[in-house]
């Protein structure tokens, strides 16, 4: 990667940093800000899917609640039990 292509990399993100930090201060709900935040970081990481898992204290699982690139309809059906896959592996490691 070139020193200009990553600097320009480097603007982008803050932008889009920016643009979130808006979204949270204004009268936006969480689930927006979430699917704005895995737009985010699927455009920054030049990735096709970015998920976002939030842990459902109640039932010890993580709980698909925003996606980019994904069907947006799984959202709040999706769950993973906490070591299942990496997500759960991850969380059950580091929770």
């Amino acid at each position: 990667m070139t020193m200009i292509k990553a600097h320009n990399n480097h603007l982008n993100m803050l932008c889009d940093i920016g643009e979130l930090t808006n979204l949270l201060a204004g009268s936006y709900t969480i689930d927006n800000f979430l699917l704005q935040a895995a737009s985010m970081v699927a455009r920054y990481l030049d990735a096709q899917v970015c998920s976002i898992y939030l842990y459902d204290e109640s039932t010890d699982e993580l709980v698909l609640s925003a996606t980019s690139g994904l069907n947006p309809g799984a959202v709040g059906k999706i769950r993973v039990k906490m070591g299942e896959g990496i997500a759960g592996h991850c969380c059950m490691v580091h929770l």
